[in-house]
């Protein structure tokens, strides 16, 4: 096969005039910034690029595989035009959701965004069954809130990317819920978070379901009534509960972990750890709580 060098002086400074540009005008103004960077989402595409100019110039003779480059250059030009009309940049911002209790006694919570605090908690509402605001990043789809009352499911959901060169993992903002804590809530949130905190205190909880992983996580519970589960899944560094005073309580950790500590007992090591408050055993309104993908340091106050 014969093997051509190619001229590859014409397409690179191309590209790279071209990307200049693009950053230019949004400096100016004379093109939305985010847009600008919305582009970089098409990062897959320009390795394709490089790849096939790198190919092309191998293999074909130096004029044929400079149009063919150019040809391919005016093909990612045309992709980000056409990705940036089908997905348009949205800016961000906040939004707030509030709905009536009415007649309803018990609701499920289920939160699945992903952000950089979340932060739920029981208050006195008043007539509301719930509060919520979201913060979330520019380019991201706005919240949404659902409630149906049939069976007291709350959702509080992002609707993921339609696009398939977005990037994945985004981190929003903030999320700020409040419940009306004259109803019995099951607690689940997905999405993980670097700071979480759900202060349940006051009113009643039937169960609690935590999955993506935090950083920081604390978590207030009320008293319980019957064995109440709490699941918690996705690793967390540094993992704080605390329960009301007296509480019969048991975690079970596993996944690796570095301390387990409940009241004044202590364990440390790696695999599976479990600590139990005395009578756990014999007493029925109790914590069960399993916790899976490790952490660092773990601690339950029941005193």
């Amino acid at each position: 096969m014969r093997r051509y060098g190619g001229d590859r002086r014409v397409v690179f400074p191309l590209l790279l005039i071209l990307i200049g540009v693009l950053f230019l005008l949004g400096n100016f103004g004379l093109l939305d910034g985010l847009a600008v960077w919305r582009l970089g989402d098409l990062w897959p595409l320009l390795l394709v690029l490089i790849g096939g100019l790198l190919i092309l110039n191998r293999l074909l003779a130096p004029q044929p595989a400079r149009l063919a480059s150019l040809g391919l250059v005016a093909i990612l030009v045309i992709v980000g035009t056409v990705y940036l009309l089908a997905y348009p940049v949205s800016g961000g911002g906040s939004k707030d959701f509030k709905g009536p209790a009415g007649s309803l006694a018990k609701a499920e919570l289920v939160l699945e965004f992903g952000a950089t605090n979340v932060d739920v908690r029981t208050e006195s509402l008043g007539d509301d069954l719930f509060q919520a605001h979201f913060e979330y990043s520019p380019g991201e789809p706005a919240p949404t809130a659902t409630l149906d009352r049939e069976t007291g499911t709350l959702t509080l959901k992002q609707n993921p990317h339609m696009n398939p060169f977005a990037f994945s993992g985004s981190r929003h903002d903030r999320v700020v819920v409040r419940l009306n804590d004259r109803v019995t809530w099951k607690v689940r949130i997905s999405g993980g978070a670097s700071q979480m905190g759900l202060n349940l205190s006051t009113g009643r909880v039937s169960g609690v379901e935590i999955s993506g992983g935090a950083s920081q996580m604390d978590l207030t519970l009320p008293v319980p009534h019957g064995t109440v589960r709490v699941a918690i899944s996705g690793g967390a560094s540094q993992m704080h509960i605390r329960c009301a005073s007296g509480t019969a309580a048991r975690i079970t950790v596993t996944g690796g972990v570095g301390t387990l500590q409940v009241n004044d007992s202590r364990q440390t090591g790696v695999g599976q750890l479990t600590l139990a408050t005395p009578g756990y055993d014999s007493t029925a309104d109790r914590y069960d709580i399993q916790m899976t993908g490790g952490a660092s340091d773990v601690t339950l106050d029941t005193r």
